[in-house]
């Protein structure tokens, strides 16, 4: 799975035609699973569900992206606490 969130210029100016929807719709004609997550209060939690065990994350950013994920490894880390944010699963029997 492939999870974008908002880009942003830093101190260049925007490339016409370079967004998010555009990176998107890009992606989403290579590659079967694309999601965008809109950067926000619960952006980490959110991202958390979509983890399984085996998963990596791999993060390129700029500005408090680094401290999000960082906090995300320490959610990640933290296998015998549960996730409040944690969607939970269905058991089948």
């Amino acid at each position: 799975m492939v999870v974008l969130t908002d880009i942003y210029p830093a101190f260049e100016r925007p490339i016409a035609g370079v967004d998010i929807s555009s990176l998107v719709e890009i992606l989403r004609h290579h590659h079967d699973a694309v999601t965008y997550l809109p950067r926000g209060a619960d952006f980490v939690h959110k991202l958390r569900a979509f983890l399984r065990p085996g998963d990596f994350v791999i993060g390129f950013g700029a500005g408090d992206l680094g401290n999000e994920l960082h906090h995300l490894a320490q959610i990640w880390a933290q296998k015998d606490q549960r996730d409040p944010y944690e969607t939970p699963r269905k058991r089948h029997v």
